[in-house]
């Protein structure tokens, strides 16, 4: 019998870059040159890789295709929400979110540092705090929670309606 061989595609390339520094002089500019995570996204096609480096970004973010989203260090790359509803809302199914520090998400029932609407995300290797919930999870499946470290939210991870969704090697405590 012959031998099937099959390959996993490859991760894609960066097709977009930001970085809190960046303006109007910086090369790139607005094509794949960003200061700010949204731009960045809405620029983006779905299978898109975005690489966010060092800062503070005191943004609340959309996502509505399905991107990868990297930050450079997890510490240092900071996603500020400003105590406003959802830090981040995923509305796309197949989002990976790593590497970031995540805080700051509005005190209503159903808001949380990232909210996830959507099947097949990746929540990977961040730190999530300050949110009613760190991670809300509501009509969606087959989402992976890994490797985050989850404190100070009134709920580390709550799920709603949602099934097949695997958490684990996550640190969470100091939640209510």
């Amino acid at each position: 019998p012959k031998e099937v061989i099959t390959y996993k595609a490859a991760s894609p390339l960066p097709k977009s870059y930001v970085d809190d520094d960046y303006n109007a002089s910086t090369p790139g500019w607005h094509t794949d040159h960003f200061d700010k995570i949204q731009d960045a996204i809405d620029n983006a096609s779905s299978g898109d890789r975005i690489i966010v480096y060092e800062g503070l970004y005191k943004e609340n973010l959309v996502i509505n295709k399905s991107v990868y989203i990297f930050g450079e260090y997890k510490s240092d790359t900071i996603i500020d929400g400003g105590n406003i509803e959802n830090v981040i809302i995923i509305n796309s199914n197949n989002v990976d979110i790593s590497t970031f520090t995540i805080r700051n998400g509005g005190k209503g029932e159903k808001n949380a540092a990232i909210k996830i609407n959507a099947d097949s995300c990746k929540i990977v290797d961040n730190i999530i705090s300050g949110g009613t919930h760190g991670i809300f999870i509501e009509n969606s499946d087959s989402t992976t929670i890994a490797y985050n470290i989850i404190y100070n939210n009134r709920n580390g991870t709550f799920l709603y309606s949602s099934n097949s969704n695997l958490i684990h090697y996550n640190d969470i405590y100091g939640n209510y």
